[in-house]
C-alpha cells in the first residue's frame, strides 16, 4: 500500500509545479492588466497600439487558462488513484494503532487533495471568464475613448487588477515554499 502511495508523489509534484508556473503567469497577466489600465488613462496610445498590448494580455490568460486545466487533470487524477488504493485496502485486517494512523492520515490527505481540486476547478473556471471578458473587451475598444476622461473607472480596475497580483504573489510564494520542502 505505502508503495501505491508513494507513487502519486510525482503526479501530484508535478501539479503543484503546474500550480507554480500558473503562478507566474497570474503575476505576470495582473501586471500587465495594470499597465493596460494605466496606458487607458493616460491616453497616450492610439487604438492599435491598445489593441496590440491587449492581444498580448489575451494570450497570457489563454496560457494560463491551459495551466489551470491541466493542474486540474492532473490533481484528479492523483486523486483518481488514491480512492483506487483505498478500494484495496483490507480494512478488516487492519489492526494496529499505526495502521488505523497511516489510514486516517491517507484519508485526510484524499479530502484535501478534495478541498484542492475544488479550488483548482474555481481557478480554471476564473481564467476562463477572464478569456471571455477580454473577448468582449477586444470587441468594445474602437468605442473606449482613449483620451483619459474615464478616471475614476479606470482607477477603479487598476486597484482590483493591484488586489489580483497582491494574491497572485501570495499565492506563488506559498507554493514556491512547498516546492522548496519537495
Amino acid at each position: 500500500m505505502v508503495d501505491k502511495i508513494a507513487k502519486q508523489g510525482p503526479g501530484y509534484y508535478r501539479a503543484i509545479q503546474k500550480s507554480a508556473e500558473t503562478a507566474r503567469r497570474g503575476c505576470s497577466f495582473a501586471s500587465d492588466a495594470i499597465d493596460f489600465c494605466k496606458r487607458l488613462l493616460k491616453a497616450d496610445d492610439s487604438v492599435e497600439t491598445l489593441r496590440a498590448g491587449l492581444e498580448d494580455i489575451k494570450e497570457a490568460a489563454k496560457y494560463a487558462h491551459r495551466d489551470a486545466q491541466e493542474m486540474y487533470q492532473q490533481c484528479k487524477d492523483v486523486r483518481v488513484e488514491l480512492f483506487k488504493i483505498l478500494k484495496d485496502i483490507p480494512y478488516g485486517t487492519l489492526s494496529s494503532q499505526t495502521d488505523k494512523n497511516v489510514l486516517a492520515q491517507f484519508l485526510q490527505a484524499s479530502n484535501d487533495l478534495g478541498s484542492l481540486i475544488h479550488n483548482v476547478g474555481s481557478f480554471v473556471d476564473w481564467w476562463g471568464d477572464m478569456n471571455m471578458s477580454l473577448t468582449n473587451l477586444e470587441e468594445m475598444l474602437p468605442q473606449v475613448k482613449v483620451d483619459g476622461t474615464n478616471a475614476f473607472r479606470t482607477d477603479t480596475v487598476t486597484e482590483r487588477w493591484k488586489t489580483v497580483h497582491k494574491n497572485y504573489v501570495w499565492y506563488q510564494r506559498q507554493v514556491d515554499f512547498i516546492l522548496c520542502l519537495s
